[in-house]
């Protein structure tokens, strides 16, 4: 590996007390499972050694992740170093393979400009590239979180919080959803003291905001209520998901995805505590929540499709975010998991769990799948008569997945 020189300063922006925090969250990030030798080798090709004797006197380079001396390179962006090959690693497979070239405008030496107006210009171009990439990140680290990864997601909600302090200040209400994250990945690394902190962080910025947005109330008694179940204090943990699903009814509705989460998580709990038919209850709330709003969307889109078949023009298609199918994916699928175990004694509850897995799959492009579903949702039901109603329902969906083309990957 050849060395590269670096001759040219850049500003370091001393880190305080947010950084020291992140740095002690990531020095224990190690590199996520094995790698192919194509992979290796493309890391390798972007990463270079640095000499430290090389940089003007004064300067130090730190690792993006750690905050320790770096002693790497990417040799891609060349504005982004690392402590070791680890570090890099992680960067690499978390966020750094999707924004590294968005880093260099943003890193490198401010240039020259001739007039006033033509540095302002640039400096907003660079504040509006900063929030587009706080949005990037949250949703990449959000959806890992969904994911179940962790680990994985700690760099790319790392750089949220970096890019959520440099658009908006140290103090601002904005900072809480990258507060937040980090706890619920500390919480799923089960280092529940760094999570502790990151939650202390996020309510005494609430306590600071008078106005602060009921979402943002709701989302952090989510997170402790989520700590508070690791940590076994069940009771406490159901108060806080109480008030989770309060706060957030008020600036949506009780049956609405963004409160399920709170009912998904005191159905958790009521089942850790042998309550199955409060958890049921809680379950089947959530399904029937998630059923009407994936309907909504299948509906919406099948419409919308013919009208433009007609017009001749491009249909204007409702998606979930990254961050949101990773959701449904993950809630959806532990409901699913359960009432199959339970199907002999929840049949039509199993065949509405198939069937909202199928408006699942159909919404995210997955028409096999859904029709598989779907087939199970009907096959779950027998040959009741009360339940024909249901069954032409069902029937009619499938249908809908039989003739209803894949969509194409630039749909998707």
């Amino acid at each position: 590996m050849r060395v590269v020189n670096i001759c040219t300063a850049t500003q370091e922006r001393s880190p305080g007390t947010v950084c020291l925090k992140m740095a002690a969250t990531i020095s224990s990030v190690q590199c996520m499972g094995k790698i192919t030798e194509n992979e290796m080798q493309r890391q390798t090709d972007v990463i270079t050694s640095i000499k430290p004797i090389a940089l003007p006197k004064g300067v130090k380079k730190l690792c993006e992740l750690c905050k320790k001396p770096a002693f790497m390179q990417c040799l891609q962006c060349r504005v982004t170093f690392y402590c070791g090959s680890d570090h890099q690693t992680s960067d690499w497979e978390g966020i750094h393979d999707q924004i590294c070239t968005q880093l260099i405008p943003l890193r490198s030496p401010e240039p020259h400009f001739s007039t006033e107006s033509k540095r302002k210009e640039h400096a907003d171009e660079l504040f509006q590239q900063k929030r587009q990439l706080l949005q990037l990140t949250r949703a990449v680290g959000q959806k890992l979180l969904f994911e179940g990864k962790a680990e994985k997601a700690i760099p790319a909600v790392l750089q949220s919080l970096h890019f959520a302090i440099e658009v908006y200040g140290l103090s601002s209400i904005e900072l809480v959803t990258s507060y937040l994250m980090l706890a619920e990945a500390c919480i799923g690394l089960h280092r529940l003291k760094e999570a502790e902190d990151y939650l202390s962080q996020a309510q005494w910025t609430v306590l600071m905001v008078p106005d602060c947005d009921y979402r943002i109330k709701s989302q952090v008694h989510r997170q402790i209520g989520r700590l508070c179940e690791v940590k076994g204090d069940y009771e406490e943990a159901l108060r806080h998901l109480a008030e989770d699903v309060y706060h957030c009814s008020i600036v949506t509705s009780t049956d609405d995805v963004e409160t399920s989460g709170g009912y998904f998580h005191m159905g958790n709990i009521f089942l850790k505590l042998g309550k199955t038919d409060k958890a049921e209850t809680l379950y089947y709330r959530v399904l029937k929540i998630w059923h009407k709003y994936l309907t909504g969307i299948v509906t919406f889109n099948v419409e919308e499709e013919e009208k433009s078949s007609s017009l001749l023009t491009s249909p204007k298609m409702i998606n979930l975010g990254k961050a949101q199918e990773a959701e449904a994916v993950k809630v959806l699928s532990a409901i699913h998991a359960w009432y199959s175990e339970m199907s002999d004694r929840h049949q039509l509850e199993f065949s509405y769990s198939c069937k909202t897995q199928a408006l699942l799959n159909f919404v995210i492009g997955d028409r096999s799948q859904a029709k598989v579903c779907a087939e199970r949702a009907l096959e779950a039901l027998g040959d009741d008569e009360k339940k024909q109603h249901t069954r032409r329902a069902i029937a009619s969906f499938l249908n809908l997945c039989r003739t209803t083309p894949q969509p194409s990957l630039s749909r998707r």
